[in-house]
């Protein structure tokens, strides 16, 4: 017997053009909720970019920054920050190479210098901008996801240090994690 389902937000919950939840989505999820089946997101979108999906439908929880950020309406279940000291050790490169990178928190994000990829970003989510922060700032912050915006004509290479040097210890174990984060939010 099924007791519970994940779904995707973008293509999945909401439509890719309109950004809206379909009716037929909608109702197929009033459906499964009246069968006793208990509904949540499973998302790579930060929990302060939910909105839209909240106004939408109340789910029962949400594993949210692919997993770094797990919650449901009563409690966090599971929150996984990426470590300061891998922060400390990749902001010098960053600022070196003037890597534009967006630093996300619970509660927003904000970029260590301004650049039209970021900006293209926020208009995406009609978000007029990210605010800039400082690097003494960003090393005491709880990041709970980063990404680098990379112009296509810079050497792949950057993306790659990147990657190894921020995301992937933290990435790792909340997918060692997230069987046992599903398990308790079902509960």
């Amino acid at each position: 017997m099924i007791k519970a389902i994940f779904f995707d937000i973008d293509g999945t919950l909401l439509d890719h053009d309109t950004h809206l939840m379909p009716s037929s989505t909608f109702e197929a999820l009033k459906k499964l909720r009246k069968n006793g089946i208990r509904l949540f997101v499973a998302t790579g979108r930060p929990p302060n970019n939910l909105k839209v999906i909240q106004d939408c439908f109340e789910f029962d929880g949400f594993l949210t920054s692919n997993g770094q950020y797990c919650f449901n309406h009563e409690v966090v279940i599971h929150e996984k920050y990426i470590e300061r000291e891998d922060i400390r050790n990749l902001l010098p490169y960053i600022n070196k190479n003037q890597i534009p990178v967006l630093f996300v928190e619970i509660n927003g994000n904000y970029s260590n210098i301004q650049n039209y990829c970021l900006d293209e970003a926020a208009r995406s989510l009609n978000k007029e901008g990210y605010p800039i922060k400082a690097v003494n700032e960003i090393i005491e912050s709880k990041i709970i996801q980063l990404m680098a915006y990379i112009d296509e004509t810079k050497d792949y290479h950057i993306c790659l240090i990147v990657n190894q040097h921020a995301g992937h210890r933290s990435l790792r174990i909340s997918s060692l994690l997230m069987a046992e984060k599903i398990r308790e939010l079902i509960k």
